[in-house]
């Protein structure tokens, strides 16, 4: 199953490269650079999470999911492929660095996140701010969900995550004026941070009811006193 499953997530990087490659038509020398350097994000992301799983650094709802994970990393792949056509202050990339973390750990979810940012980065030529702004971003969104196995409590962090991201974006405006009007800023940050919060607690809520709970009641009543199992085998 590893075997397979970082196949997939090697050829969908090298997809994701050959589909910018033809959207920009972009010459041999770019595309091969381009092709080793999506190898090498693809291999980062495949080597942090088996290393974090060697490590016990999973979150406890991802142990043994690395098919569940590697089509979570296929979809960020064609995610960024295509959002890359959206204005920048609209696309909600930073909720990757959110989403890798609670499909692995914070270790492997921070890594894959910055992998990903930068080999984006260099396919859609942003500039270092937007590099920066994105990297903070995802980042801290990842930092604050850090303890979320310990009570699974993240209506705060989540919250703190989206005012980071607004305060970073709107920095980031500041600063470089992005040659955007304020209104169409103010809107771009409101459809951006709309669509993240959205997607996000969706995840959570899923990761909640079908994972957290599910294993929690299922601890509680093997570890029952009355439970007819334990029953049978005092016995």
């Amino acid at each position: 199953v590893p075997i397979v499953c970082s196949a997939v997530i090697m050829l969908m990087g090298l997809a994701w490269t050959g589909f910018c490659a033809y959207m920009l038509h972009a010459d041999v020398i770019s595309f091969c650079r381009n092709m080793l350097l999506s190898a090498i994000t693809s291999f980062l992301i495949i080597f942090s999470f088996l290393i974090t799983t060697q490590r016990k650094g999973l979150y406890f709802w991802n142990e043994g999911r690395f098919i569940r994970f590697s089509i979570v990393v296929s979809i960020a792949f064609v995610f960024l492929a295509f959002i890359g056509e959206v204005p920048y202050l609209v696309a909600p990339v930073s909720i990757l660095g959110v989403i890798l973390t609670l499909f692995s750990g914070s270790v492997c979810g921070i890594i894959s996140y910055c992998a990903m940012i930068l080999y984006y980065s260099i396919l859609n030529g942003l500039s270092v701010p937007q590099v920066i702004v994105l990297l903070m971003a995802g980042m801290l969104g990842a930092i604050l969900f850090m303890n979320l196995q310990n009570g699974f409590r993240y209506v705060g962090s989540l919250f703190a995550y989206l005012v980071a991201d607004f305060v970073l974006y709107s920095l980031f405006f500041v600063i470089t004026q992005a040659g955007t009007m304020f209104g169409d800023a103010v809107l771009y940050s409101a459809i951006r941070l709309f669509a993240a919060g959205v997607l996000v607690l969706v995840i959570l809520k899923f990761i909640g009811k079908f994972h957290y709970y599910k294993d929690i009641e299922f601890y509680s009543m093997i570890n029952d006193t009355e439970y007819e199992l334990l029953t049978q085998l005092k016995e």
